[in-house]
């Protein structure tokens, strides 16, 4: 009677190396094809993250200047950044007293990178040379990290009634851009977040693209 044949398990077999290379091949072309989308994303939600900080800021300091009936002003800084070069991308708030002592109402907040503030003043009026900060004996220049008292400053005020200091004849607003595509007023960046302060109310509203 013949023996009924046995058959041998086969051991499963790998990867040869050419689709390794394959594998490796695909992999990299989609990083490749995906990191450009992500710092896309990742730089555009820091334009927005910026002008919200602003608007935030803004709105706290006219509430608060309402409330304590005490004009509050809001302050631009240009500083620098660890591998970036000196640009508007700092602010902060100040209680400015009865005889024009000026007192921190927050710490200086920066903008998360690559975020900045347009420097075209075509899409940020309130960084003219007009709005350029006076410092005074009672309002001293104060030191910042990184800049010490070397930086420009630009600023306007929330009077205690709601309204500013900024002339009504005037559009006063503000652009966040990205730094390394800044764009300008007669060639606009493809991605931006302009904040308006509204100088006869002291409202404050957001545009973007």
């Amino acid at each position: 009677m013949p023996h009924p044949t046995i058959h041998a398990n086969r051991a499963p077999t790998g990867f040869s190396l050419i689709e390794l290379l394959v594998v490796v091949a695909v992999i990299a072309l989609l990083v490749t094809l995906t990191i450009p989308a992500f710092n896309a994303i990742t730089n555009a939600g820091s334009i927005e993250h910026s002008a919200d900080q602003i608007a935030g800021a803004c709105g706290l300091a006219r509430q608060t200047a309402v409330s304590k009936n005490r004009s509050v002003e809001v302050r631009f800084y240009e500083v620098p950044a660890e591998g970036w070069p000196t640009d508007y991308r700092a602010f902060q708030l100040f209680e400015i007293g009865d005889s024009g002592e000026a007192t921190a109402l927050t710490k200086v907040l920066t903008f998360k990178l690559p975020a900045i503030l347009s420097r075209d003043t075509g899409l940020s009026t309130l960084l003219a040379d007009a709005r350029t900060k006076v410092w005074t004996q009672n309002d001293p220049q104060v030191a910042l990290p990184r800049a010490g008292t070397t930086y420009e400053c630009r600023a306007f005020r929330f009077r205690p009634n709601g309204t500013t200091d900024l002339p009504v004849d005037t559009k006063w607003h503000l652009t966040v851009v990205d730094a390394k595509k800044p764009g300008s007023a007669a060639q606009p960046p493809d991605n931006f977040a302009t904040v308006w302060v509204e100088p006869a109310t002291g409202a404050v509203k957001i545009l973007r693209p």
